[in-house]
């Protein structure tokens, strides 16, 4: 589904955000996850692969802490102390993850900022 809301922003491929009329599946999409999965574990091994998942996963919420940090007071749900904490946390986490898949991380992570940064001309609908 995140695929399919990326397309739909012009981040990925038009495909990708088709969704199946008849299931309601965005087949295509899962298709695309399971190539992507494929890869990984083909270049390192499952672990690699499952810690690849989790430094993703800990970007994810520490961009979220981040997004949080930035909110007024008034726009606040929660204490600052909340999204300061969490912010340590994914960056504390980070350290007990193999290094393998952290670089390997890194570097598909830089090449989506890469990718993100250009995509949005290369697919952007002209109506």
């Amino acid at each position: 589904r995140v695929m399919v809301a990326m397309a739909r922003r012009n981040e990925l491929p038009p495909a990708l955000a088709t969704v199946s009329q008849r299931n309601k599946s965005p087949l295509a999409a899962v298709v695309a996850s399971g190539i992507v999965i494929m890869v990984l574990v083909l270049v390192g091994d499952i672990r690699t692969t499952w810690t690849f998942s989790a430094a993703t996963v800990l970007v994810y919420y520490g961009l979220t802490n981040l997004a949080a940090l930035r909110l007024t007071a008034t726009q606040r749900a929660v204490p600052i102390v909340v999204p300061i904490t969490g912010l340590a946390g994914c960056f504390g986490l980070v350290a007990f993850l193999d290094a393998k898949a952290l670089v390997l991380s890194s570097s598909i992570l830089l090449l989506g900022w890469t990718w993100q940064s250009a995509s949005r001309r290369i697919w952007r609908t002209t109506g």
